[in-house]
């Protein structure tokens, strides 16, 4: 075993370690009553990746309407990725401290889906939700129970609720000159970073880990174009075609002219969203948050477009779609405040005022889509629109099943910046990733290693 895989299983353990204590902690229950306490008024929702401060702005409106929890005293947190966040909501659970509201993302199956309890349908109707969401929503989020003993009898009901979601955009800048029909297709996007090399620039940063932001994700879109919606799915033959277009943007002496500042970029600790703001990419893959960073980092207002990230052809292949749903934890004391929030939450009125607090995020509700489509992702960038990034019924939306986020997004990168294993390495990694998820979601065969 070489030294960087062995690194790599000694953290994937640690990590495994460290969430069976907490599956174990969560499934306890003891006879003693928790050491740690909060305020009976408090009322703790927890987010990822988005403004906290706009956060509360949104809820002194919702306060305002609702007399009814005025004196309720509402903490919220924002953590800046979903590891970290992730990690401190299972100290939170263990503790007996965690959040009323807090947030799971739909590309994974969580261990802290024991912990949620289910919405009643008088404060969301599944009926009503498949009449104004999405599809991905309805088949992600909709859920069935058995009532009484007659397995025919079933009633539908929802445990978690979307008020956004994303997907990954092509941002390219004016100055090198891309023409609409250059995102129609891979292959057209292909041949304007033929064209574009000769401008002296890198057309396209993809292709490896370590200097692009959120490439795992970008790698399960690849996946996605080969209709391969989850980890478990991933055949040897679909591992190799989607990762072998995904690294060869990676490729030594390629068109995309990449390696050329791979080494240094790497060196430096830069990422591809660095480089696209010193004019040194013409084109980058990101969501639309993306734009916070260009901003802070003085990318001309003018120079950005957009476009939706290509397929093979214009029908093939799904699109990913990521998204952090609202859950209410079983265990809070307030549960009435928690349904009061989400039911809120579910009409055009309060999401449209949620949206408007983070503009970079695609509305879920149906209705919404047409109020928005000409509505700026940022007012600094005068040419990006939502209206960019919408998918037609050609290409619908689609979830990535990681099983587990936190240690996917963590050890594919021994993979990503690799080139020359990479596919055995992910077979590999596939085997290992279920492994470690299932001793963690059903704490099966514990005594077997799984690297």
């Amino acid at each position: 075993m070489s030294k960087n895989k062995l690194i790599f299983a000694i953290i994937g353990w640690v990590l495994v370690i460290l969430l069976l204590i907490g599956v174990l902690m969560l499934n306890w229950k003891s006879s003693v009553a928790p050491t740690t306490t909060r305020s009976s008024g408090d009322f703790k929702i927890w987010i990822v990746w988005d403004s906290k401060n706009k956060f509360e702005e949104f809820l002194s409106t919702f306060r305002l309407d609702n007399k009814s929890i005025s004196s309720v005293n509402i903490i919220v947190e924002s953590f800046p990725n979903y590891e970290d966040y992730s990690r401190a909501l299972t100290s939170a659970m263990i503790k007996w401290i965690a959040p009323d509201i807090f947030v799971l993302n739909n590309n994974e199956t969580s261990i802290f889906e024991e912990k949620i309890t289910a919405i009643p349908t008088d404060v969301i109707s599944p009926i009503d939700f498949k009449k104004n969401y999405r599809g991905v929503f309805t088949d992600d989020l909709i859920l069935e129970s058995i009532q009484g003993d007659d397995p025919e009898s079933r009633v539908e009901f929802l445990k978690w609720f979307p008020v956004w979601y994303e997907t990954l955009w092509i941002f390219h800048n004016r100055r090198f000159r891309f023409k609409p029909s250059d995102f129609n297709s891979l292959a057209s996007l292909n041949s304007a970073i033929t064209r574009t090399k000769k401008l002296n620039v890198t057309p396209l940063w993809i292709g490896n880990w370590s200097t692009v932001v959120d490439a795992q994700d970008i790698l399960s879109q690849f996946f996605l174009l080969h209709k391969v919606d989850s980890l478990e799915n991933a055949d040897a033959t679909k591992i190799k075609q989607a990762l072998w277009v995904y690294t060869w943007y990676w490729a030594k002496n390629w068109e995309n002219a990449y390696n050329e500042l791979f080494t240094n970029t790497k060196a430096t600790g830069k990422t591809n969203i660095d480089l696209f703001a010193e004019n040194d990419l013409a084109a980058i893959v990101a969501y639309p948050r993306a734009v916070l960073k260009l901003q802070a980092l003085g990318f001309s207002s003018k120079m950005l477009f957009s476009a939706p990230f290509p397929h093979f052809h214009s029908a093939d292949g799904w699109t990913l779609a990521n998204y952090n749903y609202f859950v209410v934890n079983s265990d809070s004391q307030q549960k009435d405040v928690a349904f009061t929030f989400l039911k809120y939450l579910n009409s055009d009125a309060w999401a449209s005022a949620y949206l408007d607090k983070y503009r970079y995020y695609l509305p879920a509700r149906l209705n919404l889509e047409a109020e928005m489509v000409e509505q700026k992702v940022s007012n600094y960038f005068d040419s990006v629109v939502l209206w960019d990034f919408y998918t037609n019924d050609k290409t619908p939306l689609s979830s990535f099943n990681k099983w587990n986020k936190i240690i996917f997004d963590r050890e594919v990168i021994s993979v990503l910046d690799n080139f020359s294993w990479y596919l055995n390495d992910f077979s590999e990694f596939k085997s290992s990733t279920l492994c470690k998820t299932e001793k963690i979601l059903n704490l099966k065969d514990l005594w077997v290693s799984c690297n």
